[in-house]
């Protein structure tokens, strides 16, 4: 596959219609890409491409034009360095009946890899987790250097599983089970693949994080509004994934799970933050209530 057949691959999921606005939002550091995604969708209706500054942050809003022009679009492909999934921007776009897909940190290779899977088998897996964590009241999750319980009853689903449906926010390439937790307590460890680059230790109290080994990420989090907060448990479903070292393909691999801290209102929780960080746990054990699920990253359902 290459990147022509990758972007028709990746148009073809949010079926498009005539009548409808395409909107490609991209930066320059994605401007191939953002082209590619722009041609395919031009050729089943009106598209447009707005090229911005990368805002520097992940969940930083974008510029005020380009957020109007979510807001009026009914798809919207965000091919960016820095993650607009979570921010008022693409919420007030979902919230109007948009497709938002969003492709934080997408290279060319992630993009003509992960488009090339086949994603109703994506879905189906996606949807078997997803149905399992829906019903549970609580996830056990342990790894090396990690041991965390998460409450999830009665949590909304937040499945990212190639459905590109009106009124929804996704990631491409997509594939994960996922909803934002209650309240967690116990620790978890991993790389930190946004600041420092670094193995770190999160210790977990009553939904927040109370402690963090590395002194550098503890000071830039704890300088941030609701930073702390236990955001998301994700659980990899796409099984053409691979570890890459970039977030938007690691958390999607099968046999990893995921844990973000930061904002969880577009995974239907209540907390708002400026940022919403993934950090990666590699064959992972987990339990729904008393039922495992997963043992080092072999999945048991």
């Amino acid at each position: 596959m290459n990147l022509k057949s990758a972007a028709e691959n990746a148009v073809k999921l949010a079926k498009p219609k005539k009548s409808e606005q395409f909107l490609v939002v991209v930066d320059p550091t994605k401007i191939d890409i953002g082209w590619a995604v722009y041609n395919a969708a031009s050729k089943y209706c009106n598209t447009v491409m707005l090229v911005m500054e990368p805002t520097g942050q992940h969940g930083m809003e974008p510029p005020k034009v380009v957020a109007k022009a979510m807001e009026h679009a009914d798809i919207v492909y965000c091919i960016t360095e820095y993650s607009l999934t979570h921010t008022n921007a693409s919420r007030n776009a979902r919230r109007n009946g948009a497709t938002v897909v969003t492709m934080p940190g997408i290279t060319k290779s992630i993009f003509v890899r992960g488009m090339g899977v086949d994603y109703k088998k994506v879905n189906r897996l996606t949807r078997r987790i997803g149905n399992k964590l829906a019903k549970a009241k609580s996830v056990h999750v342990v790894a090396k250097g990690t041991d965390i319980w998460l409450d999830v009853e009665g949590c909304k689903r937040a499945d990212d599983d190639g459905d590109l449906y009106r009124g929804s926010i996704h990631n491409l390439p997509s594939g994960e089970a996922a909803t934002a937790p209650k309240s967690a307590n116990g620790y978890f460890t991993a790389k930190d693949q946004h600041l420092t680059k670094k193995i770190v230790r999160f210790d977990v109290r009553n939904g927040k994080v109370i402690d963090i080994s590395n002194k550098q990420l503890k000071g830039h989090i704890w300088r941030i509004r609701n930073a702390r907060n236990i955001a998301e448990l994700g659980i990899g479903t796409n099984p053409g994934a691979k570890v890459s070292g970039n977030v938007l393909e690691d958390e999607k691999v099968l046999g990893t799970c995921h844990i973000a801290i930061g904002d969880s209102k577009s995974l239907g929780g209540n907390v708002e933050a400026p940022i919403h960080w993934d950090f990666i746990i590699k064959k992972p054990t987990i339990w729904f209530d008393k039922k495992k699920i997963m043992e080092k990253g072999r999945l048991l359902i």
